[in-house]
């Protein structure tokens, strides 16, 4: 780290409790020189953000969203993506993934509501009646992240 010519530069990233790594130098050298960008949860005014990424996200890989991105939606994604940023973007992904590799929409490039139901199934294997996409009480589904990255199968209910 103090080798002009061969700086050591450490990213860490993920779920708060990577600070304890830091708070955990008894020299206190990585927090000496450690930068710590944090990403707060997302809340209702980063909505269009998140539907500006699903859109571009999905543009990218020449699709369509099919489907009204409307606020209800979104809530339901961002509270399916335990209100993280990380997690959501990761939905957004598998979701349009399971679009890419769906043969019917092969002409049409479509990405619809089916697919997010897939890639929330693919978050956390979970079956319909713990999908936020399809559950009437999607909003007292609440999960956690595993060790692995993934949200977990298993429920905290409220």
């Amino acid at each position: 780290m103090q080798d002009p010519k061969w700086p050591i530069w450490i990213i860490m990233s993920g779920i708060p409790q990577m600070l304890e790594v830091i708070g955990g130098d008894g020299d206190q050298q990585l927090e000496r020189r450690s930068r710590v960008v944090r990403i707060g949860d997302l809340e209702e005014k980063d909505f269009p953000t998140i539907v500006a990424i699903v859109k571009a996200i999905a543009s990218r890989v020449s699709f369509k969203v099919g489907f009204p991105l409307n606020p209800l939606f979104v809530r339901r994604m961002v509270h399916g993506g335990i209100w993280r940023q990380g997690m959501v973007i990761q939905l957004i992904k598998l979701s349009i993934e399971a679009a890419i590799w769906d043969q019917k929409e092969a002409a049409s490039r479509t990405v619809r509501l089916d697919h997010f139901v897939e890639g929330y199934r693919r978050l956390c294997d979970c079956g319909d009646d713990t999908n936020v996409f399809l559950a009437k009480e999607w909003q007292n589904i609440v999960r956690e992240v595993s060790d692995e990255g993934q949200l977990t199968g298993e429920l905290a209910l409220r």
